[in-house]
């Protein structure tokens, strides 16, 4: 299995004690169709609740968290629906969990549109 996560959190930003990782890294979908992609976590000291959420989504792109918070060292599976209109190419994702501080963690994902 091979995890995405950010290896170059901000210099102002403070250490996590969790992580996350995304299975497949990249996933391929037509318009009008679903796909899916299991989102794991991990926790240091102890197990957060985490709230999940998708950045820099597309267009006419539906993304679904089931479930959309998990305890630290839990797993989640991530539904992308596409539209029929949504634009046909290739778009980066960032999957980002979300501590009850604040603190962030992310990953990355690849969603192309065919």
């Amino acid at each position: 299995m091979v995890y995405a996560f950010d290896p170059f959190p901000g210099e102002d930003s403070p250490p996590v004690d969790f992580g996350l990782a995304v299975h497949p890294l990249s996933l391929s979908v037509a318009p009008l169709g679903e796909c899916s992609a299991l989102v794991r976590t991990w926790a240091g000291s102890s197990a957060l609740p985490l709230s999940l959420s998708v950045a820099r989504l597309p267009n006419l792109v539906l993304a679904q968290f089931a479930p959309d918070t998990v305890e630290a060292g839990g797993e989640t599976k991530l539904v992308v629906s596409v539209a029929e209109a949504a634009l046909t190419r290739t778009h980066a994702l960032t999957i980002v969990a979300t501590g009850p501080d604040g603190r962030v963690a992310r990953a990355y994902l690849s969603l192309t549109i065919f």
